[in-house]
């Protein structure tokens, strides 16, 4: 019986503990998104694709069960470090 307590304990502190990295990272991604907007209105792609590629990186680490998440900021990281190449090789 306090084996299984014991058990239960850990558990409970690993589950605890992973559910608080869930949020810390869904939290940096909410916040890395709105620099990416931000970015956007500015006309700012280099920043936009370094603030998505960062979104891309927290969405990753949240564990999140909605895939589709993962997907869509990959294709928006995709987009905006594309459209900044695209300025930086039209400046040269």
């Amino acid at each position: 019986m306090k084996y299984t307590l014991a058990l239960v304990l850990a558990l409970t502190s690993t589950l605890a503990s992973a559910a608080d990295k869930v949020d810390v990272e869904l939290e940096r991604a909410v916040r890395l998104q709105n620099l990416t907007v931000v970015a956007l209105i500015n006309d700012d792609y280099d920043l936009a694709c370094k603030a998505q590629t960062q979104v891309v990186d927290a969405l990753s680490k949240s564990y999140t069960a909605s895939p589709d998440l993962l997907v869509s900021a990959r294709s928006s990281q995709r987009e905006f470090c594309d459209t900044s190449l695209s300025k930086v090789l039209a400046q040269q």
